[in-house]
Formats: C-alpha cells, structure tokens, sequence
C-alpha cells in the first residue's frame, strides 16, 4: 500500500510540473504532428518537448497514430534549436492510437517521467541514444505490438533514473515475449550491477540480467581479437575462440616463431580479463550472451 500511495503521490506531482511547464513555440515534426516547446537555454539553444496546450486529464495532449520522430533539432524564429528532452504526460493508452515507429537521435538527453507510459509502440528494435543519461519511468508499460523486440541501449554506463516511478518496465502490458537489451561490448557487468530503485516502486537495469546481449562485428577476414575487462565470454554458435598460450622458437632469426594455438568451440567460456581472436563469418554480425 505504502508502495501504491508513492506512486499515485509521484504521478499527481508529475502531473501538476507538466501542467506548469507552458511553452515558447510550437513547430511541426517530419511526420506532420504539431509539438510544443519550451527553450531550456536560449544561449545554447537547447529546448525540450512539453505537453500541447490545454491537455487535460492522464495524458498530455497527444494522440499519434503511426510513425513519430522526435526531431533531433528545430526551427524557430530563424534559429536552429537541439532538442534535447522530452518531458510529457503522454498516457498513450489504446483509446488515443498508437505509435507504428518510435525514433530517437543522438542528442536527446532526457526521456521524462511516463513520457511514454502505456504508449503503443510498434517498434521491433527500438534504439535508446547514447546520449540519454535520464529516464525514468520512461517507458513504464508500453504496449508492444511486435512478437519480437530489441531494445538497443548506446549508453556504456546505466542512464540514471530522471524521476520517480518506474526505472523501465520493458517487458509492458503486452509481454514482449523475444525481448532482448543490446549493450556496447563490455558493459553488460554495469547494467547487473545497477540496482538503483526509486522512490515509487519499479526495476532496477538488474532486473534484466538475463536479457542482456552484446555484437561482435566481423570485418572482411573473419576475425577479431578480443578483451572483456569485466565479463566472461559465452562462444556463440558459428564462432571458434583462439588463445594463444605460449610460443615456440624457430631458432632462426630468418624464420619466424610459431605460436601454441588452443582453440575453444561455440558453448565454451573464456574468463573475463582474457585476450583471444574470435573466428566467425565474415562481414557478419553476432548477438552474445556475456556471462
């Protein structure tokens, strides 16, 4: 109960900073929906999205029915503007439509509490910037509509939570079933690691532990060397490890030395802080399990 009441005191609060908030001018996004602005900083020409005027009740003000791009920048006035927040009550529930395809671009920095609570979002892979460092309670229950989701995270540390409620409830309303969290390489240890709850209740990034993925990309030769400071590495199907474990001299200066090679197939694991070469398809990406 005393978890519920946090809540409910959160979102009212919420709701009465975005009621507050105004705007300086509005401007129409390349999917012809008209947004609202409020400048952050006039000298840095930095603004956020706020509700549209006059929004009433759980939501704010919107209503999308296909695709949505939050502009990386914006024009008013004769001055370009970076957008570097989006801060509303949207309550996209079934009744207000829906969003087909949700993008985000490099430089937005914040993702407002319950900005897309409930929102129906027809995103297979939705790609999270790296420059987002706040967002909580962002994406609390969504209504997924693909059977397969991938959430691409570019952030190397865990975005901080930007508010109260929920961190993130990616696996929403409609249970995203294939649910997997892409990180850069080598930071899936951070996100386990952050058990960061807030104050109305919610998951912490280690909820997800084992939904967590990272890429490996092949160049043209098929292969890589590798280092993980922090976790073990799971060999993925399709890929064979090599360590080098120790040299063998030709006895000549004219002959090079021959390395003593041991090669780990896929299901095998190398220990964390262990340098190898991964042998895979060329020109291939592939998604790993760290351990």
């Amino acid at each position: 109960m005393k978890k519920l009441l946090s809540l409910i005191f959160c979102i009212v609060a919420t709701l009465t900073s975005h009621a507050q908030a105004g705007y300086d001018f509005s401007a129409t996004n390349s999917n012809g929906y008209t947004l609202y602005y409020k400048i952050l900083d006039p000298i840095r020409k930095r603004v956020e999205i706020v509700n549209a005027p006059g929004a009433m009740g759980m939501w704010g003000g919107y209503s999308f029915n296909g695709p949505f791009d939050v502009p990386a920048t914006v024009e008013n006035g004769g001055i370009t503007y970076n957008v570097v927040s989006i801060d509303v009550f949207f309550m996209l529930g079934s009744a207000h439509g829906g969003i087909t395809e949700l993008t985000l671009h490099e430089g937005l920095e914040k993702i407002g509490y319950t900005t897309f609570w409930q929102a129906p979002l027809g995103n297979s892979e939705l790609v999270i910037p790296s420059t987002v460092t706040s967002m909580g309670g962002s994406f609390a229950q969504p209504y997924w509509k693909a059977s397969s989701v991938t959430v691409r995270m570019l952030n190397p540390i865990p975005t901080q939570d930007g508010g109260p409620g929920l961190n993130v409830d990616l696996h929403g309303y409609t249970y995203a079933k294939n649910l997997k969290i892409i990180v850069p390489t080598d930071v899936t240890h951070a996100y386990c690691n952050n058990v960061t709850q807030s104050p109305g209740a919610g998951w912490p990034w280690s909820y997800y532990a084992n939904f967590y993925r990272e890429e490996v990309k092949f160049g043209p030769t098929g292969y890589i060397s590798y280092y993980l400071g922090t976790e073990n590495f799971l060999i993925p199907a399709g890929c064979t490890a090599y360590i080098i474990t120790g040299v063998t001299p030709s006895g000549s200066i004219t002959t090079p030395d021959q390395a003593i090679v041991k090669a780990f197939t896929a299901g095998k694991i190398i220990p964390k802080q262990t340098g190898f070469i991964l042998q895979g398809t060329p020109n291939s990406t592939v998604i790993y399990q760290p351990t």
